[in-house]
């Protein structure tokens, strides 16, 4: 595995090493808010069954001071746009903008890859179902703790 196509699953694995769970949740949730942003192919599925799995452990003091700052800057409720191919039995992923025009940005493609059903979608959550916002690249990045369900959210 190399490169940030891989990133995501060595974060998503290397929490597994831990044997005390309160210890490994802390660690999942500090590294994961640190390096979320060098992450691509991100398995969205399998980090909300990671975050859950350590939701008891999550607290604001674990994200980075400005990720912290800039949760708490957001109203509750907050309208979140996510960017990508609407290809059927494509599921939505965890990370969301908070900016349409960011998202839009997604839907048609990211990192050299293109979108051949290039959609953008909306939904307005409660501030309690951000896990984390990412400051870093100028994204506008939120990380919900639970991927919604496709009815629950519109197409823009």
């Amino acid at each position: 595995m190399d490169g940030s196509n891989s990133r995501a699953l060595l974060n998503l694995h290397w929490g597994v090493l831990w044997r005390d769970v309160e210890v490994a949740g802390e660690a999942l949730w500090h590294a994961v808010t640190r390096a979320w942003c060098l992450f691509d192919a991100i398995p969205h599925a399998a980090f909300a069954h990671r975050m859950e799995a350590h939701r008891k452990q999550w607290r604001p003091d674990l994200m980075p001071p400005d990720a912290r700052v800039a949760c708490e800057a957001m109203p509750d409720p907050v309208r979140i746009y996510r960017g990508q191919s609407a290809t059927p039995g494509r599921r939505l992923g965890l990370s969301w903008a908070l900016d349409p025009n960011v998202a839009q940005r997604f839907a048609e493609g990211h990192r050299g890859t293109r979108n051949q059903n290039p959609t953008v979608f909306c939904i307005e959550v409660p501030k309690s179902a951000i896990a984390f916002a990412v400051v870093d690249r100028d994204e506008a990045e939120t990380v919900l703790f639970a991927v919604p369900p496709r009815h629950a959210v519109r197409v823009m």
